[in-house]
Parts: structure tokens; C-alpha cells; sequence
């Protein structure tokens, strides 16, 4: 798995294999039809056999170089792949502590989560999927930590052989389709003493039945063979349809326990990543259960030959297995989840070296312990190409201001996702990032929910009061980022309620980051907020957008521009001004 040119190597591994395999057909060919002349012709049967083995090594070995070219050809590219979101946050369900801080679900939606999980995402199994997510869900507040997780990425972006193995591994492992595995892992198995003994009996009664009938009497025998076929594959179905589920996550966990084991046989370099020193420890308590489940993994395999699975029906091979298997799996439960997440961990941290290597720049956060803070500069959103900079110094509260379309909510967005990504994958989007440990919860995207019967403004209402409720009981000051405060109620309340919950929050640990259209709550709150704002150009030829933020208030208003931009009449224009002006 050296540095080669490209196709060199496959190109010879493809030629030995080709070379090897019809030497060996035409030299078995031969001894066979010279076998009668010469009974010494006997003999070239055996290297002809050694020839062929010898040629499917070579197709191996070339097909896994090729599939590591593949990959290497991927490095650093945005991947496109299905994915199902379903399937992809069972282990985030699983192991969230409600005790702890999460990323919930209103913030996670805020902030567009989803599409950037999509452009975060280079994994190559279901765990790497699984783990990238829970990652992302579960901002860390430990400096050494978050430390540990930069050094690690750099490592495998740095170490390009052992990045390839590992990478190479992990594709093999592949997907669990149904992302099953996971909750197979965490609940009860299917287990009866009862009929473990019965399908003992059957398989040794089949194994009486064959002996009778090559050492007593072949007639009565092959009836019984027979017999005992058909009885043992109606019992196979039956028990399938029951354990059949759990067969297939066992098959899952196979490849899992495979790939742990390949993982872990790497040295050199890799002695200093703690989590391929994990899979080492747990992949020796798990041998026993590599071995016993390694008939049910071969089971309905392709390419097995279908002799082996009437071999399997008939002496009840995989059912009988499979009681023995969840026994182990039972022992070893805690082993397997070990080995489960951290290869994810190494598959997460992977994906997060190769988007780093898409990106043109990017920083590793400082985090600050003394005072509630944030500073960007040059910052910007991860899912907009040719993204317009912005630069925050915040030791304070903010309110910003500005027309539609100016670049708010972009900008919340922006800051959002940074904080997020300082304290999750360690990488954040701008030249410099220092601020502090952030709980980051959000009121950006409410919408309403008519099968709920639930109004705009009552979703606004709850949204902000999950962060009134979380303000002022933790170590760690809430990042607070809110989209037009109340806009779906009238201006008279609005103005006023919104007044007041931000300087409530502005005094119960909150770093609150806020845009409105109502200028009269900056006046309100000019104590505790400091003033941005964007700012447009629109004429009647187009819209000017400069998305760029500035200290102040918003010296203009556009919306009536737009409409005159559109095309409204002009009579509603006129109109629309006197009464701006009047009032």
C-alpha cells in the first residue's frame, strides 16, 4: 500500500493473476487428459491448483489496490452518497445524557445542520456516519480534549499510508443498511435452552441419517437424508423468520470485529492514537466471538458456493450457531460497543482531516476562561461558496439591525455553526477564533405546527423560553443567537416583551447575539447591547448587498424599494411613502 504510479500496480497484479490462472487451467487440462498415458500426469494437478489459488491472490490484491486509489482519489472532496438521517442519529438517541448539554433539535434546525453534516461527512461505514453526528451533537467543554481531537485529525491528514489503510478497512466494514446493529447491540437477544437442544438433535439425527446410508443401507438411507432435509428446512425457515433480523446485525458485527482487528494489527505511527490502542485491548476479549460467528458471516455470502448452504439447512448450521453466538455477544456486550464507537471515532476524525484539506482556511479555536467572549475575525458560513468575511470582536451583547435580504440571519448562522464547530470538530471557518466555553441554543427558524394546532407565536414563545430556562444554572454562558424576537405577534407587545427578555438574558449568563427590523428595541436596550448593523443598495435597476457587518444602527429601510423594484404600481409606492412619512 506504498506511494505508486497511478494503475502501475494494479496493472502488474492484473497480469500475474491473469498469467497464473491460465497456466494453471492449461497444466490441470493436460495432467487431466494424460492421467490414462501416464499416471505421473497425476502429480501436475497439484501446482495447477497452487497456479489458480495463485491467480486469485494476484485478482485480490489487484482489486484492493484499485480500491484504495479510489479513495485516495476522494481525499479532500465533498463525498455524494444516500444517506438517512434516521438510520444516522441512532447512536446520538442512544447515548445522549439528558443531564447533560446537547445540541437540540429547535437549534440543530437553526442552524442548517443537516446540510452541513452533508458537507462535513467523507466516512465510509455507518458508524463513522453515526459517530460524526453524535459528535456534532455533543459540544465538549474540555480545553485538553478538544486538543487531543486537532492533534488526531492532523495526524491521519498528515500520514498518508496509514490514512490509506485504515480508509481501505473501513470501506470494507461498509454500511449497515438497515442501521440495526446498534440497537441489536442494546437490547435483548432472542435466546431458547429448549430449542438450542432440539436443533442439536435434528442436526445430529441428519448426521446418523448420511452415515446409515453410506454404511448400512444406501436406499433406506438416501430416503432418510431426504426426509430429514425437508424436516430441517422448514425448521431452518421458521427459526429464521424469528432470528433473522438479528442473523443479519450479526453479520454486521462480524465485519465490525474484522475491521477492529485489522485496525489494531497497524504499528509504527500509529501507537499514538488511543483509540486504535482500544480496539487492540477489546479485539483479544472478542476473538472466541470472531470464530463462532464467523459461519453465520459466511452464510447467503456471494460467491459461497450453494453446496455449503444446503451443507448449512441440512445439518441446521447457522441457527444452531447463532444460540451459541448471542451467548458470547452477551459476555462480551460491553467489549463491542467499545470497539463500535471508537472506530467511529477514527472514522469521524478521518472525514474532519479531509474536509480540512478541502477548505482554503481554517483555524483551530483558542478557548478563554475569564470572561464571557467571543472574537471572529474574518469569519464565514461553510455552505456558501466565495462567502463574503465578516470580523466580530464581542465582549458584550449585540443587537443587530438592517433591511431584508441584508445578511442577518446568515450571519447568526455564521457565528452558530463556528461556536459549534470549535468545541465539537475543533476546525472553525475564519482566521482567528478565541472565545469561551458556549452552551449554543437558538431561535432562528421557528415555524408554525398546524398538526399540533400550535400558532407561529406560541412556537416563538417556547423556543425562547427553553433559553430563558437554561440561562443562569451552568458554569458555561449560553450562546444565544434570536431571529426577529416576536414577529408573530403585534408591534405594541412585541417591542415591548422583547425588551425585556433580552435584558433578562443579558443578566443571567448569556452572550446574546440578536436581529430585529424594530429599531425602537435598540433604544430600549441601549444599556446592555451594543449596536451593528448591515446595509444594502437598492435601486431600480437591481439589489446591491454588501454582507458585510458594521457598528450602528441600520440608516436605511428596503422594503419598500424591493416592491418598487418588483414593479409594484406606482400609485401604491406613493402612497406607501406618505404614510411612512405622515406617521
Amino acid at each position: 500500500m506504498q506511494n505508486y504510479n497511478k494503475g502501475k500496480v494494479e496493472n502488474i497484479f492484473s497480469l500475474f493473476s491473469a498469467i497464473s490462472i491460465i497456466l494453471g487451467i492449461v497444466m490441470g487440462y493436460i495432467s487431466i487428459m494424460n492421467i490414462e498415458i501416464n499416471k505421473v500426469y497425476a502429480f501436475g494437478i497439484i501446482p495447477a491448483v497452487v497456479l489458480i489459488c495463485l491467480g486469485i491472490y494476484f485478482y485480490l490484491k489487484m482489486k484492493s489496490y484499485r480500491r484504495i486509489s479510489q479513495l485516495r482519489n476522494q481525499w479532500g472532496n465533498e463525498v455524494s452518497k444516500k444517506r438517512n438521517f434516521e438510520h444516522i442519529r441512532k447512536l446520538f438517541d442512544i447515548l445522549k445524557n439528558e443531564e447533560e448539554f446537547y445540541i437540540d433539535e429547535q437549534t440543530w434546525l437553526d442552524l442548517d445542520m443537516d446540510k452541513v453534516f452533508l458537507k462535513l461527512d467523507r466516512t465510509l461505514s455507518t458508524v463513522g456516519e453515526q459517530y460524526l453526528y453524535y459528535m456534532l451533537r455533543n459540544p465538549c467543554f474540555s480545553q485538553g480534549k478538544l486538543k487531543r481531537t486537532g492533534e488526531k485529525i492532523e495526524h491521519f491528514r498528515n500520514n498518508e499510508e496509514l490514512r490509506d489503510k485504515i480508509r481501505f478497512f473501513l470501506d470494507k466494514l461498509g454500511k449497515d443498511r438497515k442501521a440495526t446493529f446498534i440497537e441489536f447491540l442494546n437490547g435483548k437477544f432472542q435466546y431458547s435452552k429448549v430449542l438450542k437442544v432440539i436443533l442439536d438433535v435434528l442436526a445430529l439425527t441428519a448426521l446418523v441419517a448420511v452415515i446409515y446410508a453410506v454404511e448400512k443401507n444406501p436406499s433406506i438411507g438416501v430416503l432418510a437424508v431426504f426426509g430429514i432435509y425437508f424436516i430441517n428446512l422448514s425448521i431452518h425457515s421458521k427459526v429464521k423468520k424469528r432470528i433473522g433480523a438479528d442473523t443479519s446485525c450479526i453479520k454486521y458485527m462480524y465485519r465490525v470485529l474484522a475491521a477492529a482487528k485489522n485496525i489494531s494489527s497497524l504499528n509504527n505511527s500509529s501507537k499514538n492514537i488511543e483509540e486504535i490502542n482500544i480496539l487492540k485491548e477489546e479485539i483479544r476479549k472478542c476473538s472466541k466471538l470472531m470464530k463462532s460467528s464467523a459461519s453465520i458471516a459466511m452464510a447467503g455470502t456471494e460467491g459461497v458456493d450453494v453446496l455449503l448452504d444446503y451443507i448449512n439447512i441440512f445439518f441446521l448450521m447457522e441457527t444452531r450457531s447463532y444460540f451459541s453466538v448471542v451467548k458470547e455477544v452477551e459476555k462480551q456486550r460491553e467489549s463491542i460497543k467499545t470497539i463500535y464507537e471508537n472506530l467511529g471515532k477514527i472514522d469521524s476524525f478521518i472525514s474532519i482531516g479531509s474536509y480540512r484539506e478541502e477548505l482554503k482556511e481554517y483555524t483551530e479555536p483558542i478557548f478563554v476562561n475569564e470572561s464571557n467572549e467571543l472574537i471572529l475575525k474574518e469569519v464565514s458560513h461553510p455552505l456558501i461558496e466565495n462567502a463574503v468575511c465578516n470580523s466580530l470582536n464581542m465582549d458584550n451583547n449585540i443587537i443587530i439591525t438592517g433591511s431584508n435580504m441584508s445578511g442577518k440571519s446568515t450571519f447568526l448562522r455564521t457565528v452558530g455553526i463556528n461556536a459549534l464547530f470549535a468545541q465539537t470538530i475543533y476546525t472553525c471557518i475564519c482566521k482567528e477564533y478565541r472565545g469561551s466555553f458556549f452552551r449554543v441554543i437558538t431561535s432562528i427558524s421557528v415555524n408554525d405546527n398546524i398538526t399540533e394546532g400550535k400558532s407561529y407565536y406560541l412556537g416563538e414563545a417556547e423556543a425562547l423560553q427553553r433559553i430563558i430556562k437554561s440561562s443562569g444554572f451552568n458554569n458555561y454562558p449560553i450562546l444565544t443567537l434570536i431571529d426577529e424576537i416576536f414577529r408573530g405577534t403585534n408591534p405594541v407587545e412585541r417591542v415591548n416583551a422583547a425588551a425585556e427578555i433580552l435584558d433578562y438574558l443579558a443578566k443571567n449568563n448569556c452572550l446574546v447575539i440578536v436581529a430585529t427590523h424594530d429599531l425602537e428595541i435598540t433604544n430600549m436596550v441601549r444599556e446592555t447591547y451594543y449596536n451593528y448593523y448591515f446595509t444594502e443598495n437598492v435601486t431600480k435597476e437591481g439589489l446591491n448587498f454588501e454582507y458585510k457587518i458594521k457598528e450602528g444602527i441600520s440608516p436605511t429601510r428596503n422594503a419598500v424599494k424591493i416592491l418598487e423594484y418588483l414593479g409594484y404600481p406606482e400609485e401604491i409606492i406613493n402612497n406607501i411613502n406618505r404614510r411612512i412619512e405622515h406617521k
